[in-house]
């Protein structure tokens, strides 16, 4: 009864190659005006994931942490990855953001996360940790972690490249902190 006619319809669809007469800024123009507080989870994860490929990492994390907040009864893993999202769009507002960006990496880590992306987001972290906010101990129990993942876990080929690129991580932490002989080993492992 309030509607003016003609009545525009858009839907979020998770855009990708299969629309190639579609014009992304257009689409993103639309799915700015939806009223957020009416979409489904469904919807709003779509959103996020739409303003994070447009480049604007504000309003990407904005959107994550409503969906966060609205949603939290949502599977683990859906809200796992909203959450690393989150984190990958605060790591592009540089280092004033880094301890966001930890905070929900690690909050993306959960008992329903599949072995290897628990090993990314671990070795994204043992960086962050050890290197941007130099603290190459707390890199070390990530390490752990790395290592208690890789044994509890079928060796897959994707489990052992992910397991490979975790352990350079921290062979870049030590390199990075002057410690070239554990460095060595830790990428002596990855080979």
């Amino acid at each position: 009864s309030t509607a003016t006619w003609p009545l525009e319809v858009f839907e979020i669809e998770h855009v990708t190659p299969e629309f190639p007469e579609g014009k992304l800024t257009d689409y993103l123009a639309a799915a700015k005006a939806f009223d957020r507080s009416k979409l489904d989870a469904a919807s709003l994860r779509e959103l996020a994931y739409l303003i994070s490929e447009t480049g604007d990492p504000n309003e990407a994390i904005a959107v994550g942490k409503q969906f966060v907040e609205r949603f939290p009864e949502t599977p683990k893993l859906e809200l796992a990855r909203v959450r690393r999202l989150m984190a990958e769009n605060a790591i592009r507002l540089g280092s004033g953001a880094l301890d966001e960006a930890i905070a929900n990496y690690q909050a993306s880590i959960t008992d329903d996360t599949p072995a290897t992306e628990r090993l990314d987001v671990l070795a994204r972290l043992i960086r962050l940790v050890g290197i941007e906010r130099n603290l190459p101990d707390k890199a070390g129990e990530l390490l752990t972690q790395v290592e208690d993942t890789f044994k509890n876990n079928r060796r897959t080929a994707e489990v052992l490249a992910a397991y490979r690129r975790a352990i350079i991580a921290g062979g870049d932490v030590l390199l990075w902190n002057a410690k070239r002989n554990g460095a060595r080993d830790l990428y002596r492992r990855a080979e």
